[in-house]
């Protein structure tokens, strides 16, 4: 089990391989890349975070999912700083022996993640400069 604040890009094959092997039966993962508006001159998208805080609330939120859900691996890697538009931003991976519990745990992380992590974003347009 791991969490992760990075500023390199995220190996998303590298990350679901990394699971523990009595733990692939099912993995699930959810990928969140950086578009998140229709405006077609967004380049990147700047992401930033108190990262000890951040690390805390994510410690919690994995200790949370592994009491609630019968899950044998969790790994949760934030991306911070500014991201091409496309590329993962946020990757949640969890190991299960079934594929239910897999999918509730993700959920469960994304939604946790999203009402309590304190992570701001805001769009870089073509041609903008930080």
């Amino acid at each position: 089990m791991s969490i992760r604040i990075v500023s390199k890009k995220i190996d998303v094959s590298q990350e679901a391989e990394s699971c523990e092997p009595e733990a692939r039966n099912v993995i699930t993962a959810m990928i969140r890349s950086t578009k998140f508006s229709d405006a077609s001159d967004v380049s990147s998208v700047v992401f930033e975070t108190y990262e000890d805080l951040a690390a805390e609330l994510m410690e919690k939120i994995q200790k949370d999912v592994t009491e609630r859900f019968r899950v044998s691996d969790v790994k949760v890697v934030q991306r911070v700083g500014k991201i091409p538009v496309g590329e993962c931003a946020l990757l949640v991976t969890v190991a299960a022996r079934r594929v239910e519990d897999a999918l509730s745990a993700c959920k469960f992380i994304v939604d946790e993640m999203n009402a309590e992590l304190p992570v701001w974003k805001f769009e870089v347009k073509d041609g903008q400069d930080l």
